[in-house]
């Protein structure tokens, strides 16, 4: 139940059914709900999922990939994974720079940063986003999928240290390894936020469906719930990708066929 496509940076294979009713597709977090469709003979009969053959070398999906996934025909939905990280690149580590926006930190005494500042700031990656989608035919099916909550700053100042990426930045910073330190959660749970509704707006914009990360999968601080994590500082697990799946499943119907 899988095929192996060439690509200019590698192979690409698909997992599960090559031929299925949902297609998923996308960035890193399209891999915990890989993990749970390894693990799950029905998940595999539902979906197909395309990733990297070989796990131990990183690949960026490149034209090739995302070709192949709008090569697909109209009848399956493809449902799209994209980035999802933009809010944990440039907010996840605190700094000596305070402000506030409209509806964030607005009783501090600080400089205050508009929304829009903050649009721009994640603009080009929804700019590539948009020219995925311009390669789908127009009678394709389309979903954009919401990626997960950010974490809970406790978790992440526990492992902050340990993670090469964000001690790399923090050193750009000029921040040392020993002062590292996340931000409030409220903060990066408003970033987040941002980042989902400018995914639905570009789902609108094509008239596509956007589903939303599970509701169940966090808390009304809109941080994710431990059970959800994975051992990094960004990334949902297995169990997630369970309740991601089950969840598109039970939305599409999937489970009376």
């Amino acid at each position: 139940m899988s095929d192996i496509i060439k690509s200019d940076c590698g192979n690409w294979k698909i997992y599960g059914n090559p031929k299925p009713k949902i297609l998923i597709a996308g960035h890193s977090h399209t891999f915990a709900m890989y993990l749970a469709l390894m693990k799950n003979d029905y998940f595999q009969e539902k979906f197909g999922l395309v990733a990297q053959s070989d796990f131990s070398v990183h690949k960026q999906q490149d034209e090739n990939y995302w070709r192949f996934v709008q090569s697909f025909s109209a009848s399956e939905c493809k449902a799209i994974s994209w980035n999802g990280n933009q809010h944990n690149i440039h907010f996840l580590l605190k700094t000596e720079y305070q402000f506030k926006c409209l509806g964030l930190n607005e009783n501090l005494s600080v400089p205050v940063i508009p929304q829009s500042q903050i649009r721009e700031l994640y603009k080009p990656t929804f700019e590539e986003l948009k020219m995925v989608l311009n390669g789908f035919s127009k009678s394709a099916s389309v979903i954009l999928l919401g990626t997960p909550a950010p974490k809970d700053k406790q978790f992440l100042d526990k492992h902050l240290k340990n993670d090469p990426y964000f001690t790399q930045i923090g050193e750009n910073l000029g921040i040392s390894k020993k002062d590292l330190s996340a931000t409030d959660n409220n903060i990066r749970a408003y970033m987040w936020k941002i980042t989902q509704k400018m995914t639905q707006e570009v789902s609108a914009k094509y008239n596509y469906e956007f589903f939303p990360s599970p509701a169940l999968s966090y808390n009304e601080a809109s941080i994710l719930f431990s059970d959800y994590y994975a051992d990094d500082l960004t990334h949902a697990n297995e169990k997630y990708g369970n309740l991601m799946l089950k969840e598109l499943i039970n939305h599409f119907g999937l489970h009376d066929e």
